[in-house]
């Protein structure tokens, strides 16, 4: 069963970006980028709001360390675990 990232817990997407944020900065990716997976996992860790109701409201740029780059890909990614890679 695919589900979409609106519809899982902000701690399981915090997890995912930490993850990323991570691997990225293992791969000697771009600072700023991970940097900012990592500051947006941080934040979304203690979100208490839904994170779907976030993201229909388009409210993600809200919580900090979510900017536009990290809000544009959460709404569409599928399957937890797969964050659009098509920004190296």
């Amino acid at each position: 069963m695919r589900t979409t990232v609106g519809k899982a817990a902000a701690p399981d997407v915090a997890r995912l970006l930490l993850e990323y944020g991570r691997r990225s900065a293992l791969a000697g990716g771009n600072p700023y980028r991970w940097k900012a997976y990592l500051r947006a996992a941080e934040s979304l860790a203690g979100q208490t709001k839904p994170l779907e109701r976030l993201i229909k409201e388009d409210r993600l740029r809200e919580i900090p360390g979510v900017g536009d780059a990290i809000a544009d890909t959460l709404p569409g990614s599928r399957a937890l675990g797969r964050i659009r890679r098509s920004r190296k």
